[in-house]
């Protein structure tokens, strides 16, 4: 398939080689989903910077998928492992440099979508009511809960949020079961969405939400113990909300098939990939709760990195670290489930990027630490690219999204696909820095011990 329209778009990325091996085909969803025909030509150079054994090569691999109708992915991928395995084989890693360019086109790609047919339309919506399922998860371990009137609490303050909206609004990518599957389909993008709508959950009512997170709404953020324990309480929540959610409705839409029909077998590892995930999260969650209700914030840690320049984006979430940000493996979910929440907000309206975890969470404590050990022009881009691959509730200034480069947007709206897929299991560079993002210019970093 070839194309010669205005619609055309070429697209680049430049690394190392380590980088490439496993970003370079992830960064081409359409290959991934077998929508391959939009893709119109791959070019993938590959240079060697001076220095021994010799002075310099340069070399360019071209791989044509133009002019199939069913382009076969693993002769690309077997001709990006060669070009990058070989100059690792006679030099080193840190002398190796790629650029890979692709060529698609937007009316091709919508050509070769597959519609949503009537019975997945009817799953979507059954999904995501039991997703949308109310709930107040404060004292859910104490006796007797709560029956109060559940409302739609934001994640991330309101008063933090307008810091960076224009004309109401943040840019974000939508996070809903229609529109993610749509996206499955046309690709992922970011798009404006009205900051009364977004980082929204039903898992507290009006009376425990007021009264829980005033210390935040309240009264200016400083990080006092208490703050970070209540950023920490209010990540886990959303947590919690969410795993268990997706693990119910998993486990209604698995019930309807007989355990010996195909049909079972995703909604039975979805239930077991969330299962996992909601028990971890649950613990936490009860000794954060247990903390506020004693008053007692001395459990509590985090590390503190500040910067220097406008807020552009904001995002909160909570995730169980797998690889540090350097690609040390620092747990095993079947045998650990130590959580960390991320948190960045906007503090005497500049940025700030906080990690919290919780005394004795050694994986936790270890993933903020060898984050804050790395170069200061680095922080901001590892920033970015873990809140793109961790933090569902993340949204940004428009103008600053759209100063980045086409490369640079296609990686993090990869890595939101990559994360809307349950059994995907990152590389173990997959965080680690290769290029600058941006650089808020980072000023202190503290630590809460």
């Amino acid at each position: 398939m070839s194309c010669s329209c205005k619609q055309t778009r070429w697209v680049h990325f430049a690394g190392n080689s380590a980088f490439w091996l496993n970003r370079a085909i992830r960064a081409l969803p359409q290959l991934r989903s077998g929508l391959a025909q939009p893709l119109i030509t791959v070019w993938l150079q590959v240079r060697v910077l001076p220095g021994p054994p010799r002075t310099s090569i340069s070399y360019s691999l071209f791989v044509a998928l133009s002019g199939t109708t069913a382009p076969d992915t693993s002769i690309f991928r077997s001709n990006v492992r060669f070009a990058l395995h070989f100059p690792r084989l006679r030099y080193p890693s840190q002398q190796v440099r790629c650029r890979l360019y692709f060529a698609y086109c937007d009316h091709l790609r919508v050509q070769t979508m597959k519609p949503i047919t009537p019975t997945q339309w009817g799953y979507l919506k059954r999904y995501q009511r039991t997703l949308d399922s109310k709930e107040c998860l404060s004292n859910r371990f104490g006796e007797g809960g709560c029956d109060g009137r559940i409302i739609q609490g934001h994640m991330i303050p309101r008063s933090q949020l307008v810091q960076i909206a224009e004309q109401g609004h943040v840019h974000a990518v939508p996070t809903r079961l229609a529109p993610v599957a749509q996206m499955k389909r046309s690709g992922f993008q970011a798009e404006d969405i009205g900051i009364s709508n977004f980082s929204t959950l039903q898992c507290f009512c009006a009376r425990h939400d007021k009264r829980l997170f005033a210390p935040l709404e309240d009264t200016a953020l400083t990080f006092t113990r208490e703050q970070l324990t209540l950023l920490h309480f209010r990540a886990m929540a959303a947590e919690v909300y969410i795993r268990g959610n997706a693990e119910d409705a998993a486990a209604n839409e698995g019930r309807k098939y007989l355990s010996s029909d195909p049909r079972r077998e995703p909604f039975y590892e979805a239930f077991r990939i969330h299962s996992l995930a909601a028990i971890a999260a649950e613990e936490d969650f009860k000794r954060t709760e247990n903390m506020i209700n004693l008053s007692r914030y001395d459990e509590i840690r985090a590390a503190i990195i500040r910067f220097d320049t406008t807020p552009v984006l904001l995002s909160v979430g909570a995730f169980r670290p797998l690889y540090d940000v350097i690609g040390t493996k620092l747990q095993n979910f079947s045998e650990e489930a130590a959580y960390i929440g991320m948190h960045i907000l906007s503090v005497d309206k500049m940025p700030a990027v906080v990690f919290t975890w919780l005394k004795g969470q050694k994986p936790s404590q270890r993933f903020a630490k060898t984050f804050s050990m790395q170069p200061y022009r680095a922080l901001t881009t590892l920033a970015v690219q873990t809140a793109f691959e961790y933090a569902e509730h993340t949204c940004m200034r428009r103008e600053w999204w759209m100063s980045l480069t086409k490369g640079w947007r296609a990686l993090l709206l990869d890595r939101i696909e990559m994360a809307n897929r349950a059994a995907s299991v990152p590389d173990e560079d997959f965080l680690s820095f290769e290029f600058p993002l941006d650089d808020w210019k980072c000023r202190s970093i503290d630590f809460v011990k």
